[in-house]
């Protein structure tokens, strides 16, 4: 499959490795082609898919948004194949089950997002996003960046943000919470669950005499 590089580092991968990357050549001068592993298509279209068949195109595409500035950054990897693949970072490879490709339409969008992606061609939907979550799913007690990370964008049914230093250092834009869709809205307000101390914990366990019976 003969695409467009995605970036300058891809392209210095290809001429330092063309035994296992394949070969670069120029035509016309203004673009460079390359041959590219064929799983970094696969894992791009199926990532899309995973995490966003219910959202339409541009569900897909603001997840591929967040994949790219993810590649595009340093203190990621460098290609889409490991940034999607690093360990904990995306849901449907969390838990460990096979993806079943169910749904023709959207999987046919899903490698539509794909081939715009390695040509260059998807526009930026999350504004420099390398994090998203669905606060109205996610455990805000146990993930608490969610909370305080600066929201980007909100597409479909995730809120795309990133560090306040980053949005800062970048000068990126975040979007005002009251502008939030009033689920997510909601979400985000959700008290907390407060932690239990220790002290108090060994307390309760002396005052308990009797065994508990649990239901099953």
């Amino acid at each position: 499959m003969v695409v467009l590089a995605y970036n300058d580092y891809q392209n210095r991968l290809l001429e330092s490795n063309p035994e296992v990357y394949g070969t670069i050549y120029e035509t016309p001068k203004s673009k460079r082609l390359s041959k590219i592993l064929p799983d970094q298509h696969e894992i791009i279209a199926t990532n899309a898919y995973a995490e966003a068949r219910g959202e339409g195109f541009d569900g897909m595409v603001a997840v591929t948004n967040v994949v790219r500035h993810r590649v595009n950054d340093p203190e990621f990897p460098k290609t889409y194949y490991d940034v999607i693949t690093q360990p904990k970072q995306f849901s449907w490879l969390n838990s460990g089950k096979s993806i079943v490709i169910d749904d023709e339409a959207s999987w046919t969008l899903a490698q539509r997002v794909a081939d715009l992606e390695l040509r260059n061609q998807l526009p930026d939907l999350v504004n420099g996003a390398r994090f998203y979550a669905n606060p109205r799913k996610v455990d805000i007690s146990r993930h608490q960046w969610v909370v305080k990370y600066q929201p980007l964008a909100e597409v479909g049914n995730h809120l795309y943000m990133d560090k306040p230093e980053v949005v800062k250092a970048k000068g990126l834009k975040p979007i005002p919470r009251t502008h939030l869709s009033k689920p997510v809205q909601k979400a985000l307000a959700t008290p907390t669950k407060k932690e239990t101390p220790k002290s108090a914990m060994k307390t309760t366990q002396q005052q308990s005499t009797k065994p508990t019976k649990v239901k099953l």
